[in-house]
């Protein structure tokens, strides 16, 4: 436990790999190179947030080719944490049709 709390602002930070830049100017070269392409689609949406933001494009990559690897052996996953698993059932009907529940 800390007995001071200068104690909490000395403890060495690790980085992620990947950190978003929140001023997109920095990057007009690479964002101009990259091209605007617009999604309609609310997956596509999501899934455009999630890699940009918090995911690193590399590590969805891997979790994909693992899906994919296990669903063409298997029809059923079973999901042993159940509050993550209505919460991903959530996230997909909402993202399904489009809805969202206000909470």
């Amino acid at each position: 436990m800390f007995k001071f709390m200068k104690d909490v602002f000395t403890l060495p930070i690790k980085m992620p790999p990947y950190v978003p830049t929140p001023d997109w100017t920095e990057n007009m070269e690479l964002r101009e190179a990259s091209g605007t392409i617009t999604l309609t689609d609310p997956l596509d949406c999501f899934l455009y947030m999630l890699l940009r933001e918090h995911l690193h494009p590399s590590e969805a990559e891997r979790m994909m080719t693992s899906q994919e690897a296990f669903l063409s052996k298997n029809t059923v996953q079973e999901a042993t944490n159940g509050w993550v698993a209505q919460h991903a059932q959530d996230l997909a009907r909402r993202l399904r049709s489009g809805t969202h529940d206000s909470a």
